[in-house]
């Protein structure tokens, strides 16, 4: 299944027990709308989520936020978020913020 919008495309493919989301494109204001329903879903219908972020390119605080949120709601719900692959201009928004440390994030895949 793929949600796709003209900055991002949100690819979902499934495991045992396991949702990936694998996200390509930008991660600002005009995404919101189709990968946090995205995000809330998988949440919802797996006990682990993974998040690839391997082809996205930009993230603002936006992205931030949103990451912030599904982690808080995989906390409540006894599920883990994993978010991979960061690239290293994406990697170093999350470190500049200190995001990274409340966060699960695998730096390789």
């Amino acid at each position: 299944m793929e949600l796709t919008d003209p900055v991002v495309s949100v690819d979902v493919s499934q495991g045992p027990d396991v949702l990936v989301l694998s996200l390509r494109g930008e991660l600002d204001i005009t995404c919101r709308e189709h990968v946090e329903p995205a995000l809330t879903a998988a949440l919802a219908t797996a006990h682990e989520v993974i998040v690839d972020l391997g082809n996205v390119t930009f993230c603002d605080s936006i992205g931030l936020a949103m990451f912030l949120r599904a982690h808080e709601t995989a906390d409540g719900a006894r599920k883990r978020l994993l978010l991979r692959n960061l690239l290293p201009n994406v990697w170093r928004v999350f470190d500049v913020t200190g995001v990274h440390e409340r966060l699960n994030i695998a730096r390789e895949q």
